[in-house]
């Protein structure tokens, strides 16, 4: 890895602790696909985030607007899902 790789690694922590992500730029949340569990999580995330930290979802199907609506400002809500490689996907076991 190159040194600029290395420094940008050391700035990233995880936690499930929400009391620790008051002062996180970037919070990506990852739960199972309920609505209901993850509007739960974003209206934690809301009060215990910075007004101007950017909320994550890793939701492969649930509407993002749906689970930004419980937040304050919707606006600071974005979509990312994660996928395994192609590879491991096209994988016959």
């Amino acid at each position: 890895m190159s040194e600029r790789g290395g420094k940008c690694l050391e700035r990233i922590d995880g936690s499930c602790d929400y009391a620790s992500l008051d002062q996180a730029d970037l919070v990506v949340e990852a739960a199972f696909e309920d609505i209901e569990v993850k509007q739960d999580i974003f209206r934690s995330l809301d009060k215990q985030c910075r007004h101007d930290a950017i909320l994550v979802t890793n939701t492969s199907y649930l509407d993002i607007r749906a689970i930004a609506s419980v937040l304050e400002d919707p606006s600071r809500v974005v979509g990312m899902h994660f996928f395994s490689p192609a590879w491991v996907l096209n994988n016959k076991y």
